[in-house]
């Protein structure tokens, strides 16, 4: 399975769009990137502008890779980054969007975003950085 996480920065950096998760069960209550799978006949980048447009009902269609983040055998994560307004974002399924300060992230953020966020924003280091996880959910 081939999933999408993005994160849209405000121009100044400052700011990232964040969605408080529901489901599954292991991410409520927690903040994450706004994504979720790769559909059939569609490659990750594609996803990325689909589901960030369903979740924030914001069209972006330029993101960057930044890591590709194997889960265990099964699951590939592609994790992009890009630039826009923030605040016009709108919740647009049960789950709200937020925009979180960047030197202020929400406690309550998925753990391996603690380096991935910042990661994200180092754009002037390497582009795009591979890395293998123990599936634990």
């Amino acid at each position: 399975m081939e999933m999408v996480v993005g994160f849209l920065f405000s121009e100044d950096k400052k700011n990232v769009l964040l969605i408080n998760k529901i489901k599954p069960e292991w991410q409520r209550g927690k903040f994450n990137g706004i994504g979720g799978k790769v559909e059939k006949d569609e490659k990750p980048d594609q996803a990325m502008t689909r589901e960030f447009f369903e979740e924030s009902g914001l069209l972006v269609e330029l993101w960057n890779l930044k890591v590709i983040a194997q889960v265990g055998l099964s699951k590939t994560l592609y994790f992009y980054y890009g630039f826009g307004n923030v605040k016009k974002a709108i919740s647009c399924t049960e789950e709200q969007v937020s925009v979180c300060e960047v030197d202020k992230l929400p406690l309550n953020l998925i753990p391996n975003l603690k380096w991935i966020i910042p990661l994200c924003l180092d754009i002037e280091t390497i582009s795009i950085i591979e890395a293998k996880f123990l599936e634990t959910n």
